[in-house]
């Protein structure tokens, strides 16, 4: 049995401890009331399902719920967020029967930010899905960054995780003085200046609004409002102790905020950016500037970079990337590609004309 879990159906479920009382979690109460407050969702619609078996929970799937314009047409769409199905119901259309239930759910306007290969396989045979776009990218490399590296490679490195730690900060002695000189060559002009925000206000709205023409997915007050106040992922200093073991898909994070940067040259606001710091990495979400002014843009991402002491920086831009890569900043770069799906039901559109930022989708949080 599949039971839809609707924005109406929240308050009860919150309140609901025969639910959190199992013995692992399908989200966490902060990412359901995230949910419930989200300004593009209405009463009735799913933000996710369970699949019951014997009255247990032995899957689910999660969706964000957004809105992307379509030939200046703003359309409802749920992109698919977390996909799960217990191992001792392997082969029995669980998950399958989840993926229907989905589609069925936002007839058909479903679709995939970011995934897996293996999920990407699954997609692939479900026949729903078709390519929304391939972006390219770069991840930056400022420090060491073994004991981040190597346990991706091999799950085993986790044990021995504070030694590679230790090899870290030997190697990054001599790359933290190098920083020193970096941050010195980055001095921004005095007729720069920056302003950190926690809201939206009209005037930048409008701005964002100007720098976004052809997005598929346009932002507003709303949208931002929600994102700053109601984060996914919980900054947690003592992760260790919290029950994040409890979920498939962790939410906490020992480092964890959002940052929104107004950026003026004298009194004209030239940018937007929206960094996302998550431990050890910081994205760039949402940029919206003048592009004469990627120089300036470029260096204000890189200062960041520096002064929160993150290891790795992930940027979709390419103005800005080929700043950063000419900056010579870095240890080392490798190119990523963020693939992203959407069902068959949207027709054969030329998605390739609009513009898609890192942050859209669920990828503003996961």
């Amino acid at each position: 049995m599949i039971k839809k879990i609707l924005k109406k159906n929240i308050p009860e479920l919150l309140n609901d401890n025969k639910f959190w009382s199992n013995s692992f979690l399908s989200i966490t109460k902060h990412r359901l009331y995230s949910h419930y407050l989200n300004p593009c969702l209405d009463d009735n619609d799913v933000v996710l399902l369970l699949a019951l078996k014997n009255g247990e929970i032995v899957g689910y799937m999660g969706v964000f719920v957004d809105y992307i314009n379509i030939e200046k047409k703003n359309v409802k769409v749920g992109w698919l967020s977390t996909w799960w199905v217990h191992q001792k119901t392997k082969g029995s259309g669980i998950g399958r029967s989840l993926l229907i239930s989905m589609y069925e759910s936002f007839k058909g306007r479903i679709g995939v930010s970011q995934f897996t290969p293996l999920a990407k396989r699954v997609y692939d045979r479900s026949g729903y899905f078709q390519t929304l776009q391939k972006n390219y990218g770069y991840k930056f490399v400022f420090r060491s960054n073994l004991d981040v590296v190597f346990p991706l490679i091999n799950n085993k490195f986790n044990r021995v995780r504070g030694l590679l730690s230790f090899f870290d900060f030997i190697l990054n002695i001599p790359i933290n003085i190098k920083i020193i000189f970096h941050k010195i060559n980055l001095k921004i002009n005095k007729d720069i200046k920056l302003e950190y925000v926690n809201s939206i206000d009209k005037n930048l709205n409008d701005f964002i609004e100007k720098h976004s023409s052809n997005y598929l997915s346009k932002k507003n007050i709303n949208f931002f409002n929600w994102l700053k106040a109601y984060h996914w992922v919980q900054e947690s200093p003592l992760k260790s102790y919290t029950t994040y073991k409890d979920y498939f898909f962790s939410m906490n994070s020992e480092k964890f905020n959002i940052y929104f940067l107004k950026i003026y040259k004298l009194s004209e606001l030239i940018g937007f950016l929206v960094l996302q710091r998550k431990d050890h990495q910081l994205k760039v979400l949402f940029v919206y500037y003048d592009k004469s002014y990627s120089n300036y843009i470029s260096k204000i991402i890189l200062l960041h970079c520096f002064k929160l002491k993150v290891k790795e920086l992930i940027c979709y831009d390419d103005q800005i990337n080929i700043k950063i890569k000419h900056s010579f900043n870095f240890i080392y770069y490798r190119s990523r590609l963020k693939e992203s799906i959407i069902s068959k039901k949207f027709g054969d559109i030329d998605f390739s004309k609009y513009n898609i930022n890192l942050g859209d989708g669920d990828c503003c949080f996961a």
